[in-house]
């Protein structure tokens, strides 16, 4: 799932995401990232994950979250919106999503990047 995207968007030079749970490699919907470039493993500090059944769900926590940074381009982010399940025409009154930048660390060295 995908929960946090840049807070500069910038569709000509692809947006960045942290991609966790079921589209990471190895897992169920890898196959429906496409138009990416991977841009390795990182960890998100503060925040857990939950089990909402066909899918994780991540909120602020004590923990910490194993993802991927991601690229996509505006047009994988249309797919993966549908593979989401995603509708921003009714996202103000169904959807309880949280839209932010953070601050994710890489896991060969631990920098930092903003996402």
């Amino acid at each position: 799932m995908i929960l946090i995207t840049n807070s500069v968007f910038q569709p000509e030079n692809g947006i960045d995401l942290f991609i966790y749970g079921t589209l990471l490699p190895s897992c169920r919907l890898e196959k429906r990232i496409i138009g990416c470039s991977r841009r390795g493993p990182v960890f998100l500090e503060n925040a857990e994950l939950y089990d909402l059944g066909a899918y994780p769900g991540m909120i602020l926590g004590r923990g910490t979250v194993v993802g991927e940074w991601t690229t996509v381009s505006p047009e994988a982010l249309i797919m993966l919106d549908k593979v989401e399940g995603y509708h921003s025409s009714l996202a103000a009154k169904d959807y309880s999503c949280l839209c932010r930048s953070v601050e994710v660390r890489q896991f060969a060295d631990g920098q930092p990047v903003q996402l």
